[in-house]
């Protein structure tokens, strides 16, 4: 979903919505974006591309949080001597608490989540009848809200999609990430069986390609802007 290296239509629009120059010129610009995106469709893919754009503005913070939770294990890890195997489970389950609190904030903050939660539960209910998935609508709309979570932020917060913990430059023992198995994501931690699992998976193939569909629109709606704009700019020339 993400690239941590290249920034998301999501991002540009973020950076759009937050310029000084949304003049409607004759060049491409960041009004452009803004125009294109109002311009797409309403519906789930819709919903998808608003909650991504809420979350690029707080990413920052969740991996702060997630960064205290590192810094806190390793602390867990170095106690030494009587007790400390209790100090180290009393830090872990301190650590773990306030991440949680911190994500639970973080996330009532992004005001399309209701939104893109409900159209992609009824879109999950469906697709759970469609492929026959034996499970109620109670345990569909928790794996639709794991796979959202995941979604947003697919990276392991343990190893920050590394696989590993430990630095060797600084001396310390690399080791296997437990809670992703060396992954470094998290997808693989959606469902309790084989069958949630597999249904996760194609819930998460299918936000990605919705969300790509979305960039497809509005990509497509720029253009046509630009055409437009060309167009209009040609026509005061020959008017003149």
């Amino acid at each position: 979903m993400t690239d941590d290296t290249r920034a998301t239509i999501g991002e540009r629009y973020c950076t759009a919505t937050e310029s000084s120059n949304l003049k409607v010129g004759e060049r491409p610009g960041d009004i452009d974006m803004i125009i294109a995106a109002g311009l797409m469709p309403d519906g789930l893919a819709a919903a998808l591309f608003r909650l991504q754009v809420e979350y690029d503005g707080v990413r920052s913070e969740h991996r702060a949080a997630e960064m205290k939770m590192r810094q806190d294990e390793a602390k867990a890890k170095a106690q030494q001597g009587e007790g400390a195997a209790l100090r180290a489970e009393a830090i872990m389950a301190e650590s773990e608490q306030s991440a949680l609190v911190a994500h639970v904030l973080i996330l009532t903050r992004l005001t399309a989540l209701r939104d893109a939660k409900e159209r992609f539960g009824a879109f999950a209910l469906k697709e759970a009848n469609r492929r026959r998935l034996l499970k109620n609508d109670r345990e569909v709309a928790v794996i639709a809200g794991r796979v959202l979570d995941v979604w947003l932020n697919p990276t392991c917060r343990h190893c920050s999609g590394r696989g590993f913990n430990g630095a060797s430059h600084r001396g310390e023992l690399q080791t296997l990430c437990r809670p992703c198995r060396g992954s470094g994501h998290r997808r693989d931690s959606i469902g309790k069986d084989d069958a949630e699992r597999n249904f996760a998976g194609h819930l998460m193939m299918q936000t990605d390609a919705m969300l790509s569909e979305a960039q497809r629109e509005i990509a497509r709606a720029r253009h046509q802007i630009n055409e437009a704009k060309k167009a209009i700019a040609s026509a005061a020339l020959d008017n003149a």
